[in-house]
C-alpha cells in the first residue's frame, strides 16, 4: 500500500509533524515518482505495477487516481516524469512517452534490441532524456525533435544511471559491477 502524509517541518533541525492523509491500497506497486514540482496546492505522482502506470493527484485531503495507462506488455523497470511528459521503459525492450498535456497519449514509441533498464529526463533540459538497454547501450533522446542525439557504450549488463547533480552533462552508469562517467558535452 502506498502511504501518504502531509509533513510540516518545525524551527528546530530535524523537527517536523505529521499527519495521514490517505492510505492506497495498491498490489504489485514497484515504483513510486514524485513529480518535480507542486501544482496550485496539488502533488502528482506515479506508480507502476507490472505493465500499467498510475498517475494520482493528492492535495491537503484527498487523494484521486487520474488515470491508468496500458503501457508496456512486459515488466515496467522505470518511469521519470516531468510537466509535460512521462517516460517509461520496459523488458518488452521499449521506451514509450507519454504527453501529459495531451490526455497520456503516447508521443513517441522507441524500439530497443534489449530490456531498458532505466530512463531519467535531464534536470536541467527536460526535452533530453537518456534511456539505458540492458546491453550496456545508452540514448539520450529529444523529445522536441524526436530522435536521438547520442549514444555510447558501457558494458552489458547496463543496470542503473544518473545525471551529475551539479553537472548535468556528466553521468555515471554501472554496468558489470563496474561504475563508468561520460561528459556529454563533448
Amino acid at each position: 500500500k502506498i502511504i501518504i502524509f502531509a509533513l510540516e517541518f518545525g524551527n528546530e533541525e530535524f523537527s517536523f509533524d505529521y499527519r495521514l492523509i490517505k492510505e492506497i491500497a495498491e498490489t504489485d506497486t514497484k515504483i513510486i515518482k514524485l513529480c518535480s514540482q507542486i501544482i496550485a496546492r496539488n502533488i502528482l505522482f506515479a506508480t507502476c505495477t507490472v505493465q500499467s502506470i498510475k498517475i494520482f493527484m493528492v492535495n491537503d485531503s484527498e487523494v484521486q487516481c487520474l488515470k491508468q495507462i496500458k503501457a508496456h506488455s512486459s515488466y515496467i523497470n522505470s518511469i521519470d516524469f516531468c510537466d509535460e511528459y512521462i517516460v517509461s521503459g520496459s523488458d518488452d525492450h521499449t521506451c514509450k512517452i507519454f504527453s501529459v498535456k495531451d490526455n497520456y497519449e503516447e508521443h513517441s514509441v522507441l524500439q530497443f534490441s534489449s530490456a531498458v533498464t532505466c530512463v531519467r529526463f535531464n534536470p536541467e533540459e527536460l526535452n533530453k532524456v537518456l534511456i539505458s538497454v540492458k546491453n550496456g547501450n545508452l540514448f539520450i533522446y529529444c523529445l522536441k525533435l524526436r530522435q536521438s542525439r547520442y549514444s555510447f557504450y558501457t558494458q552489458s549488463p547496463l543496470m542503473n544511471f544518473d545525471w551529475s547533480v551539479k553537472n548535468p552533462c556528466i553521468v555515471a552508469a554501472l554496468a558489470n559491477e563496474q561504475i563508468f562517467y561520460f561528459d556529454i558535452s563533448k
